[in-house]
């Protein structure tokens, strides 16, 4: 449980629940509530300390990453099958990513002796064969991995990953910022940047060498494209941020909303990165593509770590036209819904990790932007309340795996597995938050205010965040 008490952005969240619990109990606002957190949060005593647990968690992932070899092992896999037999995938591809990553030498290598790494990062280390789960990557992301694979070898595509993974906590900074209308140079900004990097999906995006993490930059820059009005610089990032992941697609038909023509380019982007990746490499791809992620979410449908829905599902006993009517009732009740530019990203990014196959914990990065779209909502309009209540929720999408577990235990085994999946269900009512938080049928179209760069009316604007006694 070092990692849950140890974890900077599970602490302020903690303190936003309790403080929007008690101030709703005396009638506050949630920006009186929000503001109360952050006069106490952004004291340098606080400040400093938070900052030094982002960096540690940082740090120590990156070691561990590097270490053994997480979710970066099935590129590096597909990779050595690409240049051997010119195929992605192969029937022997499990094997294989289990080799790499039994053959890693952490084992052998003295990172358990050192300083700071507890006994639960070196069972990690030396058991990371044991419990290697696969990720059902896309075949364009394998693809991208072989170059650098083929120079630079397993360990150069970590570092790679790894600076896009630090270019994604800045993009997401970036992107929130920008919506809040905060200036870099402030102590909320710092706040805010040790609240992102020392996040539990963060973490584990590092850790793993998870292309998600990549994925969820894209994701919020193609948010913060649209909000400005400058549609064409988001088509770019909404189509290479699809390729990255499979719940990163729900960023397709959020653009189509608000923007048909930009998100028309987007989806083109991803076909063409599709059909050049058939080109290269055969179009087995497709099959073997179908083939591992059902495979994985069969697998992995009761793994406690897994947070997905639609596997688990389809395991229980949902048939397809079941699970199929669902997906389309999801789609068009959000389409439906989702009248401006931010409840569209907010709610379908939601629904996409609702309908992908697996959802591990670095996956809930994605969750960034609906989290960051309701909180807006909740800050210019919501009671101390609804502050609290959006604490909470994502304060439960914050945990570590092993914090999920123990809850999940707590509860008690059933049909959806050994434990109960608490996240899957937190999951299902954060995407219905999104949906029924936006615009209501009937109104304008795509409401943009901070289109040129003008503060939201009624949420944090500067003198808010940078305030001098903050």
């Amino acid at each position: 449980m070092r990692t849950t008490l140890l974890n900077p952005t599970v602490w302020l969240l903690a303190i936003t629940a309790v403080t929007a619990a008690v101030g709703s109990l005396r009638g506050r606002t949630a920006r009186e509530s929000a503001a109360v957190v952050m006069r106490y949060a952004t004291m340098s005593p606080v400040l400093m300390v938070m900052l030094a647990m982002s960096a540690a968690g940082l740090g120590s992932r990156a070691v561990l990453g590097f270490v053994a070899p997480g979710a970066y092992a099935e590129e590096v896999a597909a990779a050595r099958t690409f240049l051997g037999e010119h195929a992605l995938y192969s029937a022997d591809s499990r094997v294989r990513v289990r080799e790499l990553v039994g053959d890693s030498g952490g084992a052998s290598l003295p990172w358990a002796g050192l300083p700071g790494i507890s006994g639960c990062q070196a069972n990690a280390i030396e058991n990371r064969a044991r419990f290697f789960s696969n990720h059902a990557h896309t075949p364009m992301l394998l693809l991208a991995g072989v170059p650098i694979v083929s120079v630079a070898g397993s360990r150069g595509l970590f570092a790679c990953l790894l600076l896009l993974s630090c270019a994604a906590i800045v993009a997401m900074t970036a992107s929130v910022l920008d919506r809040l209308d905060a200036p870099w140079r402030s102590r909320s900004t710092l706040l805010i940047i040790a609240a992102i990097a020392g996040w539990q999906p963060v973490l584990a995006g590092v850790r793993q060498g998870d292309a998600v993490l990549g994925a969820a930059g894209l994701v919020a820059l193609a948010w913060y494209a649209a909000t400005r009005g400058a549609d064409g610089r988001g088509v770019f990032a909404a189509g290479f941020g699809s390729c990255l992941a499979i719940p990163a697609i729900g960023v397709l038909p959020a653009l189509i909303r608000t923007a048909p023509r930009a998100g028309a380019l987007a989806v083109l982007i991803f076909a063409a990165a599709a059909g050049a990746t058939m080109a290269v490499a055969g179009p087995e791809i497709v099959p073997g593509f179908l083939r591992t992620s059902v495979e994985t979410a069969t697998t992995y449908a009761y793994a406690p770590q897994n947070y997905g829905v639609a596997g688990r599902l389809a395991v229980t006993g949902a048939g397809s036209l079941v699970l199929f009517g669902a997906l389309a009732g999801g789609v068009l009740l959000t389409w439906w819904r989702a009248r401006t530019t931010d409840h569209a990203f907010a709610a379908f990014v939601a629904l996409g990790l609702l309908v992908a196959p697996v959802v591990w914990s670095q996956h809930l990065a994605l969750v960034f932007v609906p989290a960051a779209v309701l909180l807006i909502a909740v800050l210019s309009r919501g009671s101390s309340a609804s502050l609290a209540a959006w604490a909470a929720l994502v304060l439960m999408l914050s945990l570590p795996d092993i914090a999920v577990e123990k809850l999940g235990a707590l509860i008690g085994a059933g049909a959806l597995g050994p434990t109960f999946p608490i996240l899957p269900f937190v999951l299902v009512v954060f995407w219905a938050w999104t949906v029924f938080a936006g615009t209501a049928p009937g109104s304008a179209g795509r409401a943009s205010p901070h289109r040129y760069r003008k503060p939201i009316p009624g949420t944090i604007g500067p003198r808010d965040l940078t305030d001098p006694r903050t």
